[in-house]
């Protein structure tokens, strides 16, 4: 429906907005972060009105079909999540919550910082894996310290990070990002690059990060 291309480097035609038949539905899949409203942004609140009366009008009859389980490939890897050696900060910024509660499982834990963007964080996995998907999920209630833009690096050694694999802007709660070209390495960087709504402040906060 809607499609950019990323670059002149590499000219991917990447989907904002897909639509598609699965089964006897029809869906409908935003890169855009809609799924919530949005109360102080105009052009996402006017984007998501659009979209959802799109979505109700007889216009709305998807061409292209999936099985449901392909969708369940896209959205939910059949793999368990990687299993992470070791996450450090890098630049040598203060934490005021431990980095590493991003790796704990739990939730109601989160890393925070507030020693100004970006924030570079450093992921050793237990053992050389295929990484497909990276999962975020926000710090609950933390409306100012939500984290925006990101990207995503991968590295066989931890020193050659080459250009981003993965690159976009989270939403208000879970997000997923999808790793072009995946690949087999030890080394993972996430780089948090911006908050989510306002000016470029410092505070930084995230849950968990999880990795497929």
């Amino acid at each position: 429906m809607v499609g950019v291309v990323d670059d002149w480097f590499t000219c991917r035609n990447l989907g904002l907005l897909v639509e598609a038949k699965v089964g006897e539905g029809k869906l409908l899949v935003s890169a855009v972060p809609i799924a919530d409203p949005v109360s102080d942004n105009m052009v996402l609140g006017q984007l998501r009105d659009a979209v959802l009366k799109y979505m109700n009008s007889d216009a709305f009859a998807p061409k292209d079909s999936m099985t449901p389980k392909e969708l369940l490939s896209m959205v939910c890897p059949d793999t368990p999540p990687l299993e992470v050696k070791k996450v450090e900060l890098k630049g040598g910024g203060d934490a005021s919550s431990s980095v590493s509660n991003v790796i704990d499982g739990n939730p109601d834990t989160a890393f925070a910082a507030s020693t100004g963007y970006p924030y570079v964080l450093d992921f050793e996995l237990a053992n050389v894996s295929k990484v497909f998907r990276v999962v975020f999920l926000q710090k609950r209630g933390a409306s100012r310290e939500k984290v925006g833009m990101v990207e995503v690096y991968l590295s066989s050694d931890g020193s050659q990070w080459g250009e981003p694999v993965a690159r976009s802007v989270l939403g208000e709660n879970r997000s997923g990002l999808g790793i072009e070209n995946a690949r087999a390495v030890k080394f993972i960087r996430v780089k948090l690059l911006s908050p989510l709504r306002g000016k470029r402040g410092k505070s930084s906060a995230l849950a968990e990060i999880v990795f497929h």
